[in-house]
């Protein structure tokens, strides 16, 4: 090992706790006799029984990584799917993977979620968490279209919409998401861009025909090359510049998994895409 090696070992503050102890073990020893290192024996092997049953009865909450196997979230993961910040080992929702179970585990335990209602019943808006609540990112969960239902124009066309609001995820943290996604919104429009525009709400609602519960969310998509259909201002996402429409994802839902009437606002903006 070279001198740099040396240096960075004593650097390690670890390495400095772990000869401070022994050195206090050696002073208590020369003035107290042996008895001290045979009760710090004791005292750090009931320790370790504490924490083997404590971790027996708590089991660390295992993340979901994303399907893909890219990590998306490069500025606050780690290779390994822990907080860059603290540590911690995050936390994945995913709808139909991530159980309520596991829900319920970690919101017991987790900054910001202990008190949450909905998250002690065992549903969270699907993202990315961490149980320090250094940072959460949130996803717009979009139904995806059942085959049999005569959606899948509507969906085809609805999927070339950029979604903004995972796009702000990647850049922006828990507390400046909603601002960042109204700069895309501005540099969208300005881009004359395609765009949906999303608002999760925490609350859900559990499906009628599929007895699913969905985490609800205010979608807003926004075609800025089309003539808008009428002047209506947005208060939420702001003035208007193209042809859009305004749905919830439980609308949304039953139209591309149930084959719902799809509103006529919802039709013309997808009529209107061309390529």
């Amino acid at each position: 090992m070279n001198d740099d090696g040396y240096d960075n070992v004593f650097k390690d503050p670890s390495v400095l706790l772990l000869w401070f102890i022994i050195a206090c073990i050696i002073a208590l020893s020369y003035f107290f006799g042996w008895i001290v290192p045979v009760v710090l024996v004791i005292l750090v092997g009931l320790f370790s029984l504490f924490v083997y049953f404590y971790e027996k009865n708590h089991p660390p909450i295992k993340p979901y990584h994303v399907s893909n196997g890219e990590n998306i979230y490069s500025e606050l993961l780690d290779t390994k799917g822990h907080c860059k910040k603290c540590g911690s080992t995050l936390f994945y929702v995913e709808p139909d993977i991530t159980t309520a179970q596991e829900i319920i585990d970690f919101a017991r335990l987790a900054d910001g979620w202990k008190d949450n209602p909905d998250a002690l019943a065992g549903w969270m808006p699907p993202g990315v968490y961490c149980p320090k609540g250094c940072f959460d990112i949130h996803t717009t969960p979009i139904p995806k279209v059942k085959p049999d239902v005569g959606n899948s124009a509507i969906a085809s066309k609805l999927g070339t919409f950029e979604d903004l609001l995972t796009l702000a995820s990647k850049v922006g943290k828990s507390d400046d998401i909603y601002k960042k996604q109204n700069s895309f919104i501005a540099y969208y429009r300005k881009g004359k861009r395609r765009f949906l525009a999303t608002m999760l709400i925490r609350k859900h609602f559990t499906c009628t025909v599929c007895n699913k519960q969905i985490g609800e969310a205010e979608l807003h998509y926004e075609d800025p090359v089309q003539p808008i259909i009428d002047n209506s201002d947005q208060v939420t996402w702001g003035e208007p510049v193209g042809s859009y429409c305004d749905i919830r994802l439980s609308q949304l839902h039953g139209i591309m998994e149930h084959g719902d009437t799809a509103s006529k606002e919802l039709k013309s903006l997808c009529d209107g895409i061309k390529d």
